[in-house]
């Protein structure tokens, strides 16, 4: 069993400094979907931890969808 930590302040409403890059702020989804992958083509599962849940309102709500069909994914 893998541990996979994201980092969802990339999402947090109250970052400021994350408007600039509402888009995919540190590529934190990118790195999500690419390390899924890997582990699924190894055939290993993960477990997700996060601090601030996304679909929450705290959590800009593209990104929350954009992570929401990642988890869909695997």
């Amino acid at each position: 069993m893998n541990v996979v930590v994201v980092n969802t302040q990339a999402c947090y409403n109250m970052n400021f400094y994350l408007m600039s890059q509402r888009d995919d702020p540190g590529d934190v989804l990118k790195w999500l979907n690419a390390t899924l992958a890997d582990l699924e083509a190894k055939g290993e599962a993960a477990m997700l931890m996060a601090h601030h849940p996304p679909g929450d309102t705290d959590c800009l709500y593209q990104w929350a969808v954009r992570f929401r069909a990642i988890l869909d994914r695997y």
